[in-house]
């Protein structure tokens, strides 16, 4: 079986499930997102779309207004929703947490927008300002992740139960 471990809801979706035959992809990890460079048609929409991401890792909405606040996440939550109920054994649904909120308003959000809507997992947390440049290894801490152990316990055995246990095991 060959897992994508990380991808985006793409537009069109069949053109997305063309690529991942193509690959050769039995199951992919299917995350939110706010710009969508696919659609561009030329330099000014890609570039366009590029903003849409710049604005979205700066913590403001994808209009520009500058709000930060579900706003600029509910389109990509409904594309990622259509996605998972057009192809429910396909993808594995994650999703994206802003950080620039307080630890109240994140467990909330991740309460109502990921284990509220039966996703698997978590991904791309950023802060408020965070630009990401590069990628380095990090030692896992050892022991139970303390604070959501449950949480954690629970994301894991969906995902486990999706895969129909772990490959090798």
């Amino acid at each position: 079986m060959i897992i994508d471990g990380h991808s985006h809801v793409y537009d069109p979706l069949d053109i997305h499930l063309s690529a991942l035959d193509d690959a050769g992809v039995d199951r992919t990890v299917l995350f939110p997102t706010r710009p969508h460079p696919e659609r561009a048609t030329d330099l000014v929409s890609l570039r366009h779309e590029m903003s849409v991401l710049g604005r979205a890792l700066a913590g403001s909405s994808t209009d520009g207004s500058g709000a930060g606040g579900d706003d600029g996440y509910a389109k990509a939550w409904r594309e990622l929703d259509a996605a998972l109920a057009a192809q429910p054994t396909r993808f594995l649904g994650f999703g994206a947490v802003p950080l620039g909120r307080t630890a109240d308003e994140i467990a909330a959000w991740v309460e109502r927008e990921v284990v509220g809507r039966g996703l698997y997992g978590i991904g791309e947390q950023f802060r408020l300002g965070q630009v990401v440049t590069g990628s380095r290894a990090v030692q896992r801490p050892t022991g139970r992740p303390a604070p959501r152990w449950d949480e954690y316990g629970l994301l894991r055995d969906r995902v486990r139960s999706w895969l129909g246990g772990y490959p090798g095991r």
